[in-house]
């Protein structure tokens, strides 16, 4: 009994051919173009299946997906390469023998939601662990959006004191973070309007 994937790779067009005229075309025997074929079906059953798994593996496991899509809406159109997606730390190595040949693999220290889109808060923190420039532009270009004591939560959350204040994000928003040995950007810090009663230690 011919499954359904069968009958469907048995009528494309390109294999109404008998296997006789297949094992002709390919210089083999008829029965050997058969078993050829046959294999090449369970082949892709198999890979069908394993792609199954994979997904529903993917979806019990909490994570935040983010592509260009994202950088996009948030007025910073950055290209990166593959998707990324980010799962708590617990999971991470299992994430990565399943995902990484697909995905690049990040994770947060506490996952706050999971699905396809990320908070903007949560994307300028993720953003600052690779690239502190466009996470500096995400933040000035989108103001008006942001929960500063969700984005201040979630920079301490993340231990990303440090990064955060290289790019004055603690200055933009009156954060109080502390860490030692902070070499701010001095380009992030003049970009910026400090209250003029609020001093900057360069």
């Amino acid at each position: 009994m011919t499954t359904e994937l069968q009958k469907k790779i048995l009528t494309n067009r390109y294999l109404k051919k008998t296997f006789k005229e297949i094992g002709k075309l390919c210089n083999t025997t008829p029965g050997n173009a058969y078993n050829i074929f046959n294999q090449t079906i369970i082949s892709l059953q198999n890979d069908i299946k394993k792609g199954e798994e994979a997904e529903k593996l993917l979806d019990c496991m909490n994570f935040i997906y983010v592509d260009n899509t994202d950088y996009m809406v948030w007025k910073y159109p950055m290209r990166i390469d593959i998707p990324h997606l980010i799962f708590s730390e617990s999971v991470v190595d299992t994430a990565t023998r399943l995902f990484g040949d697909r995905y690049k693999i990040f994770t947060f220290k506490n996952l706050p939601t999971y699905g396809r889109r990320l908070r903007i808060e949560d994307l300028i923190v993720h953003t600052l662990k690779f690239d502190h420039t466009a996470a500096k532009a995400i933040s000035e270009r989108n103001r008006d959006f942001i929960n500063k004591d969700y984005l201040e939560q979630r920079v301490k959350t993340e231990s990303m004191e440090k990064d955060a204040m290289m790019v004055s994000l603690d200055i933009d928003y009156g954060f109080n973070l502390k860490a030692t040995d902070v070499l701010r950007y001095k380009a992030f810090i003049l970009n910026n309007n400090p209250s003029p009663a609020r001093s900057v230690a360069l």
